[in-house]
């Protein structure tokens, strides 16, 4: 996950994620990684933090050299049932325990993933914008005198996901070609 609700809800206290649940907050942030990844065609890999792994009992096995605590994000690849990303809950030399079940298979390269700060702090505005959206969120323009109110249309044109695509901009420079 791109933060933590720990994390979250202690740092940025001004946006008062307090009153939403765990699990709300928890979807809502996994959504919006979602969007970022696939918005910047970037996994945002840490290539050197890999390793080859056999999943056995709904747990990672094997000697792992990996620099990983827990709360870190980590994606599996290369497997035949286990593809996706996942959260550590508890790690060892021996064992990776992740926050959602894994099929027993051969084979999976796990691979730590690393945002940047200033991906976290988007992701959280999205986040907010997306929890705290009033209906005046979106005017592009507003007269008074003779009252005109211009409100931005959130079509496919102009979103990314259901998000405006405004909101995007932090993403500029970790956009990566297509191939």
């Amino acid at each position: 996950m791109i933060i933590s609700i720990q994390e979250l809800k202690a740092i940025y206290t001004d946006k008062n994620f307090s009153k939403y649940t765990d699990e709300r907050l928890k979807m809502k942030l996994e959504t919006i990684e979602t969007a970022i990844r696939k918005y910047c065609n970037n996994n945002f890999q840490d290539r050197l933090n890999r390793g080859l792994f056999m999943s056995a009992n709904g747990e990672l096995v094997g000697i792992s050299q990996m620099h990983l605590e827990i709360g870190d994000t980590v994606q599996i690849t290369h497997s035949q049932s286990n593809n996706g990303l996942y959260t550590i809950k508890e790690v060892t030399k021996e064992r990776i325990t992740l926050d959602k079940p894994i099929h027993d298979g051969e084979m999976n390269l796990l691979t730590k993933i690393v945002y940047p700060l200033d991906i976290i702090d988007g992701a959280v505005e999205l986040l907010d914008w997306s929890l705290n959206k009033s209906d005046k969120a979106d005017i592009t323009s507003e007269t008074i005198s003779r009252h005109s109110v211009n409100y931005q249309s959130l079509d496919g044109t102009n979103t990314i996901d259901g998000f405006p695509s405004r909101l995007f901009g932090f993403c500029k420079k970790y956009v990566k070609g297509r191939t």
